[in-house]
């Protein structure tokens, strides 16, 4: 026999007065559609993984095609031709899109004058410690910018940066260490350019660049969290490293070079250039929605997906401590992505039992093109 809607009524509201039911809802949200729906927004909060990973993954590609590309192209005239090309592809986005490259203010104008000076001295710096130092000595201390981005992040910008997230990323320099092997720490057996090669004024310019890599880092979150756009970041500051190495490129006379050489080898600069566009975009996209020391240390995967690469294409032979460096580096990873997604769900259930709806509808989404006022 059908129950009569009054009673039906009576007896729901009795049973949201029992202390079963609201222990119930103090715990797990009640309702097959709202346990769905928090659940999709989790992972949709996780976008800026993906994001992570897609730049880590054309970063890869960047260091795979520009090492086959070095004994036949000027490296200054390969970076050039990045930021050319990038600059060139960022205003195309942003007039495709209906946007403006218009600086808004004289604030704007200053944050990205020094996002572009930041990169130009980090191009600059790295140049000198990869043409005057072994590979995997300058490896070694660029890539443990990782770490001093939280710690940049945190006298700065006072962003979070707790002792797990320190541990964890001094972890993953340890990793990286042991992928390149440097020669200050391994010996000259490990190398190949013996130890007492290596001078001071490299080292330290290897350090300059790591520790300028992670103020850029910081500042480019600094700047997407002001709603500047990451094709208008892009394009400035690509714009001005253009300029500036148009100069050794004009001086040393490398443009003909680049008519010199093979169709193949100008197309895989088009993708090298192409690739550095895309992980950029990824990269700036992926810091307007997450910490910045979460996104770096995703983005070291770039490593990771290289010497895979290289063991299955190249042919190059592993040895224990670039495997247990790999391992590390992934462990460490995957460590911080799960404490996210603990954080993200404990996050969730405060917010349901307070009452409070996450729909990410009702907050501003970043657009990649265009300004929010």
């Amino acid at each position: 026999m059908p129950i009569p809607q009054e009673q039906r009524r009576i007896a729901m509201e009795e049973y949201a007065n029992t202390d079963h039911h609201k222990s119930r809802a103090e715990n797990v949200p009640a309702g097959n559609t709202v346990n769905r729906l928090p659940t999709l927004r989790s992972l949709y909060k996780l976008r800026w993984l993906l994001l992570a990973s897609m730049s880590a993954t054309m970063y890869a590609v960047v260091a795979l095609l520009s090492s086959t590309l070095a004994e036949e192209i000027d490296p200054f005239l390969v970076t050039f031709t990045r930021t050319f090309l990038s600059t060139m592809l960022a205003a195309i986005v942003t007039c495709y899109n209906g946007s403006s490259l218009r600086i808004s203010s004289r604030t704007e104008l200053r944050l990205h004058l020094v996002q572009s000076i930041l990169t130009t001295i980090c191009f600059f710096c790295q140049f000198y410690a990869y043409l005057n130092m072994p590979a995997s000595d300058a490896n070694a201390i660029i890539y443990s910018q990782v770490v001093l981005v939280g710690v940049v992040g945190r006298c700065i910008y006072k962003e979070p940066f707790g002792i797990v997230e320190f541990i964890t990323v001094c972890t993953a320099a340890v990793g990286v260490v042991l992928i390149s092997r440097p020669s200050f720490l391994f010996g000259s057996l490990e190398s190949d350019v013996p130890a007492e090669t290596l001078s001071f004024v490299p080292t330290m310019v290897a350090v300059i660049a790591s520790v300028i890599g992670a103020i850029q880092a910081v500042h480019s979150r600094a700047m997407v969290m002001r709603n500047i756009t990451g094709m208008s970041l892009m394009f400035y500051s690509m714009l001005l490293s253009s300029v500036i190495l148009a100069v050794p490129v004009t001086i040393f006379n490398q443009w003909k070079s680049f008519l010199t050489v093979c169709v193949g080898s100008r197309f895989r600069l088009v993708i090298v250039s192409i690739s550095a566009f895309m992980a950029y975009s990824f990269y700036n996209f992926a810091l307007f929605f997450e910490n910045t020391v979460y996104v770096s240390l995703v983005v070291l995967n770039n490593i990771l997906i290289v010497f895979v690469c290289s063991i299955i294409f190249l042919g190059f032979t592993p040895t224990w401590p670039s495997v247990v460096g790999m391992v590390i580096i992934l462990g460490s990873c995957a460590f911080l992505s799960l404490k996210r997604i603990k954080d993200y769900r404990e996050q969730r259930l405060d917010s349901t039992r307070n009452g409070n709806s996450q729909d990410e509808a009702l907050n501003p989404e970043y657009n990649m093109f265009s300004v929010h006022h």
